[in-house]
């Protein structure tokens, strides 16, 4: 009968520290992705539904990913528009064989558009990171202590279960 209740004590406290923290990783053709568990990542997307469900019990890192689409969709279309600047650009130079100034312009105007692309994409990559670190932070602050202690009571030897939870 102990031992039925110190593993079940056991698996509550990996159940809980196990749920607290986010992490993020970035793939290089799906973006970011984030897991709570540490093994099974999923994507962020442009307006990070399933993300804002599991950090929706903090109001300040709910706010700041609220702020993450409104910098990642603004920062695809830049990136798109220049690619197609640039594209037009090559595929005219490649059809006539012969570079013209518009050329130049466009080229300029694809790369100007990428860059600003760049900007907002860090920022929204910021705003992702901040929320996260302030969810985790205070998540880790949750803490579930277990502490067991070995005693003789009347000549019976008993194992004393301390828990502690602190929010």
């Amino acid at each position: 009968m102990r031992t039925v209740g110190m593993v079940s004590i056991l698996i509550l406290m990996l159940a809980v520290t196990a749920s607290a923290e986010i992490t993020l990783k970035q793939s290089f053709f799906a973006g970011w992705k984030y897991s709570t568990d540490g093994e099974t990542y999923h994507r962020v997307g442009f307006l990070a539904g399933s993300l804002k469900d599991v950090i929706s019990s903090n109001p300040e890192a709910l706010e700041l990913l609220d702020s993450y689409p409104y910098y990642k969709i603004p920062a695809t279309i830049f990136a798109g528009a220049g690619v197609c600047v640039i594209g037009i650009a090559l595929i005219q130079y490649i059809d006539k064989d012969e570079w013209r100034d518009r050329y130049t312009t466009m080229l300029i105007v694809g790369g100007i558009c990428e860059a600003i692309s760049i900007i907002i994409s860090d920022s929204a990559t910021n705003k992702l990171k901040s929320a996260v670190e302030i969810y985790n932070n205070e998540e880790a602050e949750k803490q579930l202590d277990i502490g067991f202690r070995n005693s003789t009571l009347g000549g019976d030897d008993a194992v004393i279960v301390s828990l502690s939870l602190t929010l």
